[in-house]
């Protein structure tokens, strides 16, 4: 069912981490019923989360450290991709989740906590444009932050429209 903001356009953010019928369950949802999972499907899930983040951790490595490689470290062009293309895969993620049924409440949160956690970098973000600011290059910050937040909320929104255009 898919939760939505009330002017139907944006969704909103899901409820709860609560299963709609999913195999990791150790009762039966019936369709209509919400609960956390319990016991060994609750470990199992966090294990999957976990596996995620390792996921995601080696993909915004490798990436970061190939786009260094492919045009230099005078920007951190490669945490700006790695941000903009997590907000866009997030946001396409999200969408077909709550309005679809092509994606499953488990794998929203596996692949949004576990692989997308682990991929996108806002800590990283904020320490290289500290590091800008104590190196007082202050334009190269200011382009840093705006870039970052442009790129991010446009890249979301492609997401979101990206995610509505396969859902029909």
């Amino acid at each position: 069912m898919a939760v939505e903001s009330a002017d139907n356009r944006w969704p909103s953010l899901p409820a709860n981490d609560s299963c709609d019928d999913c195999d990791l369950c150790e009762r039966s949802c019936r369709g209509n019923e919400r609960h956390a999972p319990e016991g060994e499907a609750l470990v199992a899930r966090f294990l999957l989360i976990c596996l995620g983040g390792a996921i995601g951790t080696g993909a915004r490595y490798t990436l970061s450290v190939w786009v260094a490689r492919a045009v230099g470290t005078g920007f951190p062009f490669g945490t700006l991709i790695v941000n903009a293309g997590g907000s866009f895969l997030l946001g396409l993620l999200m969408q077909l989740s709550l309005s679809t049924q092509i994606v499953s409440a488990d794998a929203r949160l596996i692949i949004g906590t576990g692989i997308l956690g682990g991929f996108t970098t806002y800590s990283t973000f904020n320490y290289e444009t500290l590091a800008l600011i104590g190196e007082e290059a202050w334009g190269v910050a200011v382009l840093n932050v705006a870039a970052t937040f442009i790129a991010c909320l446009a890249a979301g929104a492609l997401g979101i429209g990206a995610a509505r255009a396969l859902a029909h």
